[in-house]
């Protein structure tokens, strides 16, 4: 009429599609001009709470790179939902369980025994696997103040022996810091336990005895454009983690002769 216009029906088809085709024109303009611009914002990233001192590195200086990006770190033991908890990405140790997420390798890091010379001297070296279970430990996710250890030698020969202690704990970094004072022997990963190695702080125990190895991925959300923020640190991740696990596995090397 001259006072009101409406959509047939065929025109409401019509406009249902095509708003469609708006929208997902729109969202490819937006997602094209952002890998296109300079990255900035802000970058929502979870890591294990015992990653505290590594995560601190790396996030100094890729913000002294990129200045722009707004870096806030939660460090926590436990697995975060990316999608409903609203962070970008992860930086994950071991095996993955999430195939949804899209996930780029690191590095793979290995794990041996470490206690302090203290410990060491008062106690004495093990010579064995078997020797092990004459000594104290600081358990990593000990259970009734035991622990099952699968150790590989040298010559690929697994051997397995039950370790007991008073002190355990869920996170890493406490067991280094109970290592340092004496309080036993310890698993920790070689990303960890490496700069205590040149510092004199920790000793290997066992040194041609791994106790596991363990990937690194850092992992996202799904997405058909990846926004220049994410794009940028995923690189720089991938990079600086794959240079630390190097790093730590040539300390690991040159401390792994025997000592008396």
């Amino acid at each position: 009429t001259t006072r009101r216009q409406r959509l047939t029906e065929v025109g409401e088809v019509f406009h249902q599609h095509v708003s469609e085709a708006m929208k997902q024109l729109a969202e490819a303009s937006r997602s094209v001009s952002e890998i296109q611009g300079e990255p900035r914002g802000r970058l929502r990233i979870t890591a294990p709470a015992d990653w505290n001192e590594t995560m601190g590195r790396l996030v100094a200086e890729f913000s002294a790179r990129q200045p722009h990006i707004q870096v806030e770190i939660d460090l926590t033991q436990r697995r975060v939902d990316l999608v409903a908890e609203g962070f970008d990405l992860a930086l994950r140790a071991g095996r993955l369980e999430d195939s949804s997420l899209i996930a780029r390798a690191v590095g793979e890091g290995a794990t041996h025994l470490y206690a302090s010379p203290v410990y060491l001297e008062r106690r004495g070296t093990p010579r064995s696997v078997a020797e092990l279970a004459e000594h104290a430990f600081v358990l990593f996710r000990g259970r009734h103040g035991e622990a099952r250890l699968a150790l590989d030698g040298p010559s690929g020969v697994r051997e397995e022996i039950t370790v007991s202690g008073v002190i355990s704990a869920l996170d890493f970094g406490f067991v280094r810091h109970a290592l340092l004072h004496g309080a036993g022997i310890g698993v920790l990963p070689d990303s960890i336990g490496a700069t205590e190695l040149d510092e004199g702080g920790l000793r290997l125990v066992l040194p041609s005895h791994c106790v596991g190895r363990s990937p690194f991925h850092v992992v996202y959300p799904s997405a058909r454009f990846l926004s220049p923020k994410v794009r940028v640190f995923v690189d720089f991740c991938v990079e600086w983690v794959g240079a630390e696990l190097r790093r730590s596995a040539e300390v690991v090397q040159r401390h792994e002769s025997p000592r008396t």
